[in-house]
């Protein structure tokens, strides 16, 4: 047992973040796709969308799952973790699982869309509409629930990692202009990126910052077009690397970064093993 560990995988849509994730699984390789196909029973997904583990099964890579997809919004999902955390946390000091991971996309969105509701505004009769960016929301209560989801999965003793969708920056990036003057005047909507990147995770400040303070590390996943081989017609592969240092465009950066390459293609299980050193097997 490696103690409580708590980190941060951010990325485009479709850039493997989950993939990253399940593969601090003991039971990865270090390079992927895992050829054959690996279960990584140490590792337990809680999904929050029903194709979340999709990508990491066409790495190779087969973890637990607890499907919470279906709990149908945010007060539904927090009183499924409240049941769900006692029996992780069982199965952790039983060595059964070493590592959780968990959407905080879905679960930010639908802490806001709660927050909102409990305004009386951004409301949606169909549930699944999108909140906007604006004094709608009650974002003390936003970061209420964000606090209190950190301090449930600081109490699991194990690595924890959690996934979120990249943003600029900028916050009026995306706003249409009548929204612009309601983002400046609530200025902790969103978290700040480090290092003036121009990229940073997509959560509510109130989400973000009790995360990011209490992990070790912050990883940036990317998708590149590679070739291999040569000749008329060289083929052209997919290529998934991780960012593990901060760079003008990515917020990223690790404890013990010293001992990483910038760019890595290893799994999360070698990474890990870099930085901490520890026998996995």
């Amino acid at each position: 047992m490696v103690g409580n560990r708590i980190f941060l995988i951010t990325g485009s849509p479709k850039t493997g973040k989950t993939t990253l994730a399940v593969s601090a699984s003991q039971f990865a390789p270090d390079t992927l796709p895992a050829k054959p196909g690996v279960d990584c029973d140490d590792t337990l997904v809680i999904q929050l969308d029903s194709d979340g583990t999709l990508g990491a099964a066409d790495a190779g890579l087969f973890p637990k799952v607890l499907d919470l997809s279906g709990a149908g919004g945010y007060e539904n999902i927090d009183k499924e973790l409240a049941k769900a955390i006692p029996m992780i946390r069982e199965a952790v000091t039983k060595g059964e699982i070493r590592n959780v991971c968990i959407d905080l996309t879905v679960l930010d969105r639908e802490i806001r869309l709660y927050a909102a509701g409990d305004r009386g505004g951004a409301k949606s009769s169909l549930g699944n509409a999108d909140v906007t960016l604006s004094g709608d929301v009650n974002w003390n209560l936003v970061s209420a629930r964000g606090l209190t989801l950190m301090r449930a999965f600081k109490t699991l003793p194990c690595t924890v990692i959690g996934m979120a969708h990249l943003r600029r920056t900028d916050n009026n990036y995306f706003l249409k202009d009548g929204e612009k003057k309601a983002v400046e005047k609530v200025n902790d909507i969103r978290g700040i990126a480090g290092d003036k990147a121009q990229f940073t995770a997509d959560l509510s400040k109130g989400v973000y910052d009790p995360w990011v303070h209490a992990c070790s590390g912050i990883f940036v996943t990317e998708v590149r077009q590679v070739q291999v081989g040569s000749g008329l017609k060289p083929k052209i592969e997919k290529q998934y690397v991780t960012h593990t240092g901060a760079t003008p465009e990515f917020e990223a950066g690790a404890r013990r970064s010293s001992v990483l390459q910038g760019m890595e293609t290893r799994s999360l299980n070698a990474i890990l093993r870099d930085m901490y050193n520890f026998q996995t097997k």
